[in-house]
């Protein structure tokens, strides 16, 4: 259900906010990805080192922080974009 509820979450920025961006910045979401995937090894690489409870606490702080921003970002870029990511989100953290 979490695969599920993180799929919504994609679609939903890829369908609301992404087209904007590559039409304005085509260079910037090349750049945004490829540092997304590097920070997402990052947080692999942390969570096999720290294990236990504040392994745990570190990754839903992690989590809950990209998801604040990606809600700053899908909110700047329209009310509807955020409304709907803002649902989105509700899921995947709920599950």
């Amino acid at each position: 259900i979490h695969h599920f509820t993180a799929g919504i979450v994609f679609a939903a920025a890829a369908t609301e906010i992404l087209p904007d961006l590559k039409q304005q910045s085509p260079v910037a979401v090349l750049l945004g990805g490829a540092v997304g995937v590097l920070l997402m090894l990052l947080v692999r690489r942390l969570g096999e080192k720290a294990q236990g409870p504040v392994g745990f606490i570190a990754a839903v702080g992690v989590d809950i922080f990209i998801d604040g921003l990606v809600l700053g970002i899908a909110f700047a870029a329209g009310a509807k974009a955020g409304l709907l990511l803002t649902l989105a989100l509700t899921l995947e953290v709920r599950f």
